[in-house]
């Protein structure tokens, strides 16, 4: 069997090469509003803990959502729901949005 031509991969998160605001920002909220049970209120609060800001409904650079991995924003998220699990609650996300092939 021949050898892949692929030699490394590239992870984009921070919006350098694929835009930040519209793919990962959508996937956030999405997930904030069903993690908030239909509580906008809630949702919005998970939002800006994770750095969104309301006026400019962009995120910071170093925002916990735009630069954080998913461990850190499980924590964050579940303290912000009072989900003291924060493995369980990034696993149920998980299995609602499974990664696209």
């Amino acid at each position: 069997m021949a050898k892949s031509a692929i030699r490394g991969v590239l992870f984009d998160k921070d919006g350098t090469l694929i835009d930040f605001f519209a793919t990962w920002a959508p996937a956030y909220e999405k997930a904030a509003h069903d993690l908030a049970g239909g509580d906008a209120a809630l949702a919005e609060r998970l939002m800006t803990v994770g750095g969104w800001d309301r006026t400019t409904r962009r995120f910071g650079p170093d925002s916990p959502l735009a630069a954080g991995t998913n461990a850190e924003i499980g924590r964050l998220w579940g303290e912000a729901i009072g989900h003291a699990d924060h493995v369980a609650l990034m696993k149920k996300l998980a299995a609602k949005y499974p990664a696209q092939k």
